[in-house]
Order: structure tokens, then sequence, then C-alpha cells
């Protein structure tokens, strides 16, 4: 089964295409300095690097472009359409999730409705979550939310992203891709 794992950042777009279950990584890259002079895609694969500089206007044309990219048959698929599912790190569904879940039109809502709380990343999740969904319609997609899995680790309410806060440092784990990949499969795997 071939998991992909997207992370949105503020003006990033990370993947990694795994098989699964063994959690092997087939391809990975970035879509780099989105929005501003200097993007990039970069794409690795076998151990090779690829950066190739091109304008890139905003998360959703990154998104198109990576896509496009995995789509290349070098990047470990003869074609999108072998991905069986697609999971993302979300970084706030807000007290509505407390772990991973399937991404349907309620959670795309619940997701928008917290953008505030997450406001550098939520609504670029939605823009991924959105580009892939027009791309992959049939293809499951799974939310992994930061907040509900540092509150279980810490034992105890995080204030992520509100103005009125301190800033609070989440210690994510290396593997947590790995993790991601986990989920998702789990998920469409009982599908």
């Amino acid at each position: 089964m071939q998991i992909l794992v997207i992370n949105c950042g503020s003006s990033s777009i990370k993947y990694q295409l795994f098989t699964m279950p063994d959690r092997t990584v087939v391809a990975r890259g970035l879509v780099e300095r989105i929005g501003e002079a200097g993007s990039a895609v970069v794409r690795e694969q076998d151990g090779r690097v690829q950066r190739v500089e091109r304008p890139v206007e905003d998360h959703q044309h990154g998104m198109r472009i990576l896509l496009d990219a995995l789509d290349d048959a070098s990047d470990g698929v003869r074609s999108i359409r072998e991905i069986d599912g697609v999971g993302y790190r979300v970084v706030h569904g807000g007290e509505a999730f407390t772990g991973s879940v399937r991404i349907t039109d309620a959670v795309v809502a619940s997701i928008e409705r917290f953008a505030d709380l997450a406001p550098l990343h939520n609504r670029v999740n939605l823009a991924g979550i959105l580009a892939v969904r027009e791309r992959l319609p049939t293809t499951p997609q799974v939310a992994c939310f930061d907040a509900a899995a540092n509150d279980a680790v810490a034992g105890k309410e995080a204030r992520i992203g509100i103005p009125s806060s301190r800033v609070e440092v989440l210690v994510v784990p290396t593997n947590e891709e790995c993790a991601i990949a986990a989920d998702t499969f789990e998920i469409v795997s009982s599908l």
C-alpha cells in the first residue's frame, strides 16, 4: 500500500511517500519558499537530490507541482492513482479531535473553524487537502492533529498559536512522518 504524507508549513510543503506496512520511504521532497523569490522544488529518491528553482505562487500551486512530480514514474509510482491514502500533519483541531481522523467535509469545516488557533498552518493544510481532493477525489485522506498528540504526551492542555499566550515549544519526534503514515495506513486499511 502506498501512503503519501504531507506536511504543509507556512512557506513550504514537505512530503514522503511510504510503502506500507513496512514503512519504506520510496520518495521524499519539498516545495520551499512558497510565494517568495527563489522558490524551488526539491526531490530525493535513491540517494539522489534534485533541486529546481521555479515560481510557486501559493500552497495550492505547490501541491499541484508536488502531485505532478509524483506522477512521474521515477518517483516510485507509475501514477499518483496508485497512492492508497494521504496523511497530513495538521497543527490544530481545537477540542474536536483527540487523534487521527479520516478527512470528511465536517473535518475540513472544523480545520477551517480552528484556523485562528494555528494561523500559519491550518489554512495552508486546507489548501493541501483541497488540492489533493480535487486531483484524487476517491483517495482517502487522514488528518493527524499535533495538538491532540502533544496534549496526550504532555498530559495537560496546550495553548498553541493564541496571540495573547506565551509561545510554547513543541517537541516533535523525528519519526513523525512514520507515525502519520502508520495512522493513515490503519484508517485506510479499515475502509
